[in-house]
């Protein structure tokens, strides 16, 4: 297994994401390197350098207290170098933020994460291009991204498994706010085509009547299902990606009498049983293939 060093991560210096959006000849990009340059130096000077690079790594996995501290630095460097009416790209919220997560954070991605694609489901990076699902459709966006930031977004995710190689084609790793991430890289994605998906999801709470709410289902379906539930009936929830077939089936477990004992396998850990009924004698592995 290939060691990973934060300290060798956070001086990787790959050129800004080349956002579609051009600011003014460049400034924007340079003010990112410069900031990029004042960390490390501020970084190797540091006594405690062991506890600021913990700091930044959580930062970059996205503990929201770490990383609002190191926008604020990212902010007073900026204020220090008298560069505060720097241009920006449109998608991200403030000069400080956009220079955050063009140099550790999550680049154009971030996007998503918050404001109108905070009810998104979806997201995906294909090559260079960007798209956010939005009313049920994949729409491409303006940013870009390029190969060297790219590969620093699977480094910055992997922090979170340690275990995980770099080197492998295939990584699945769950963000700090639930979201799943799946990367297909090279050779396993046609060449210039590495791919990551990020998948959320958005219901608050798992009942009928809240799926009756959204739609998914009409009211007066609502004491039906609960009678199949009691009566124990063998059901089958199939339909193509993004029919809401995971979100369904554990509606119908968390009606489930948690006095009864069962056994889940999942490929991928995504139904909370052991939260829709806590206490329950119940059994969850998860099993490849």
């Amino acid at each position: 297994m290939a060691n990973f060093n934060l300290a060798d991560y956070l001086k990787e210096t790959p050129k800004p994401a080349a956002p579609a959006e051009e600011t003014e000849d460049g400034v924007f990009e340079d003010l990112c390197r410069r900031v990029k340059d004042r960390f490390d130096l501020m970084l190797e000077s540091r006594e405690n350098s062991k506890a600021a690079l913990e700091m930044q790594k959580r930062a970059i996995i996205g503990y929201e207290k770490e990383k609002q501290h190191f926008i604020r630095q990212t902010e007073d460097i900026i204020s220090e170098m008298g560069a505060e009416a720097t241009a920006f790209p449109s998608w991200y919220g403030s000069l400080g933020e956009a220079v955050y997560h063009e140099n550790w954070g999550l680049a154009g991605l971030s996007e998503w994460f918050g404001g109108e694609y905070a009810q998104s489901s979806s997201a995906k990076i294909i090559g260079e291009n960007i798209f956010f699902m939005k009313d049920g459709h994949m729409r491409l966006m303006p940013q870009k991204i390029g190969r060297e930031r790219f590969a620093q977004l699977i480094k910055a995710f992997l922090l979170l498994n340690p275990e995980e190689r770099m080197d492998r084609e295939y990584h699945e790793t769950y963000l700090l706010d639930g979201t799943r991430v799946t990367v297909f890289n090279e050779p396993m994605a046609k060449k210039g085509q590495a791919c990551m998906i990020f998948r959320r999801y958005l219901i608050p709470q798992y009942s009928f009547e809240e799926q009756a709410k959204r739609g998914t289902i009409p009211n007066a379906a609502i004491p039906l299902f609960k009678e199949m539930v009691n009566l124990g009936f063998n059901v089958v929830f199939a339909g193509a990606v993004r029919t809401a077939k995971t979100t369904f089936l554990s509606t119908w477990q968390s009606y489930k009498d948690p006095s009864l004992e069962g056994v889940m396998v999942e490929t991928d850990p995504e139904i909370p049983l052991h939260k829709l009924l806590p206490g329950a004698p119940l059994i969850q592995i998860i099993a490849d293939g």
